[in-house]
């Protein structure tokens, strides 16, 4: 069940591909999308309708209710975003699992960090 979760859900492997592939990394990483999925860290943007935003606290009633509509929502980790905000030149977050009331589900949860 827990490889399921990881591979099926939370799509670790093509995340971790994704990541892998841009190293050294670019300056932006297309990251997986997918219904539920969720980014959050230094460097992180999502993208609903054309428009993109930072992933942060004041974003964060336009990604609930892009979640809640059922939008479609892309993600990208920037390396110049990263900088700016104080965070590494290299990939570093969490990746989790909203419902559809765009809550966290703790236990598909995990981090992702280039070394």
């Amino acid at each position: 069940m827990e490889k399921f979760l990881e591979e099926e859900v939370l799509r670790k492997s093509v995340i971790q591909k994704a990541i892998d592939s841009s190293a050294p990394p670019q300056n932006d990483i297309a990251l997986p999308s997918g219904a539920g999925l969720c980014y959050s860290g230094m460097g992180i943007m999502f993208e609903v309708e054309g428009q993109s935003y930072t992933m942060t606290e004041a974003n964060r009633h336009t990604l609930e209710e892009a979640v809640r509509s059922g939008k479609e929502i892309s993600w990208t980790w920037s390396k110049t975003l990263s900088l700016k905000q104080g965070g590494s030149a290299t990939p570093s977050f969490e990746v989790c699992y909203l419902d559809t009331k765009a809550r966290i589900i703790p236990d598909l949860c995990f981090s992702v960090e280039l070394k």
